[in-house]
Formats: C-alpha cells, sequence, structure tokens
C-alpha cells in the first residue's frame, strides 16, 4: 500500500481581497516517490496549489481556505510553514524570487531547505 505524500480534498482558496478564488473545488492526491507535473495557462492556479502545499498560503500570504491539504498525513492548517518545511519544500521558477534571495544556482538553492534545517 503506497502512502499519500499530498492529498488536497475539496480544496477552494482565495487571495486576501481578490473576488474570486484562485482554485475552487480541487481534489488531488499523489503518492509518495510519484512524479506530477502541474501545467495549464497563466493564473490557472499552478503557483498557488504549490503555494497551498508548502502551507505558505494561507499561513504567509492570508486569504481564505476551504477543504483541507494533507502533506504525509499532517494538515496544513495544524503546522507553521517552519514546520510543514520539514516534509515539504518549493522551489520557485525564477531564481530571483526564491525565499533565500542569494543563491543563484539551483543546487545551491535546493540546499538551501535542509541547511536551514541544520543538515549538511
Amino acid at each position: 500500500m503506497t502512502e499519500e505524500a499530498l492529498v488536497f480534498s475539496k480544496v477552494s482558496y482565495a487571495y486576501p481581497g481578490a473576488p474570486r478564488e484562485s482554485l475552487s473545488d480541487v481534489d488531488l492526491s499523489i503518492a509518495a516517490g510519484e512524479w506530477v507535473g502541474v501545467v495549464g495557462p497563466t493564473n490557472a492556479g499552478k503557483s498557488t496549489l504549490c503555494l497551498l502545499a508548502m502551507g505558505l498560503a494561507p499561513h504567509f500570504f492570508g486569504g481564505r481556505l476551504k477543504g483541507s491539504v494533507v502533506a504525509f498525513g499532517k494538515d496544513s492548517l495544524s503546522l507553521s510553514v517552519a514546520e510543514r518545511s520539514v516534509d515539504v519544500g518549493l522551489l520557485f521558477q525564477n531564481p530571483f524570487t526564491q525565499v533565500s534571495g542569494a543563491r543563484e544556482r539551483v543546487d545551491d538553492e535546493i540546499a538551501f531547505g535542509p541547511e536551514s534545517h541544520g543538515l549538511a
């Protein structure tokens, strides 16, 4: 039996002040070890999906979340972003918009998360 790494159940999310939801009624289940590509046009909600998986939305950005986002058995609303970062990482497309803000190489940026948790 495969463990579910990420489960979205009836997830809808709207950014603060937004007139409509960026995601609406999303059900998604990704098994541990499974590779998934998310594609779509600009403003389709791809980045929002990732921000929700990481817990940055709604914890950092605010907004309205309906439904549940569970990663490795832990609901996103029950954890801080720092706690969630132990299990879930996020690498942005543009290196200059990364969390570290100082890493120019992809491998250095990927290492930022584990280094933040005291790993070599």
